[in-house]
């Protein structure tokens, strides 16, 4: 099993449990773990929109990918990592402590780090 950069899987092997056809919603899969009798895959359910430039940092905007209203009880439940390249696997990113409040369905926080460097973000969201 392969993770595609598209969220997408590449599957090959023996078929015996039909484990090379994956259900038509597993779509946009964000990590994946594969065993000799297993394989995982986690999907994210939501979006980061573009980072909006602050005088002093960046604000981040995390929606759901179908556009519905995001409960507050999810967002302690979000971690937000860092990283200067993004091709990295998300274990050598780096987690940034961020504050989220829920405006208009949108979770909305701001990152004060320096603006001198280039960094790429991505929301995770825990079960």
């Amino acid at each position: 099993m392969a993770l595609r950069a598209d969220g997408t899987l590449i599957l090959w092997g023996q078929d015996n449990f039909l484990q090379l056809h994956p259900p038509d919603e597993l779509a946009g899969v964000v990590e994946i773990a594969a065993g000799g009798n297993r394989s995982l895959a986690r999907k994210t359910r939501l979006r980061l929109g573009p980072p909006e430039r602050l005088p002093n940092g960046i604000r981040l905007r995390i929606a759901t990918k179908d556009g519905s209203a995001i409960d507050p009880a999810r967002v302690p439940k979000v971690d937000v990592y860092v990283s200067p390249d993004p091709s990295l696997p998300l274990a050598q990113w780096t987690k940034i402590d961020i504050t989220f409040s829920v405006v208009d369905g949108v979770m909305v926080g701001d990152d004060f780090a320096p603006l001198s460097k280039v960094r790429f973000y991505v929301a995770v969201e825990r079960p």
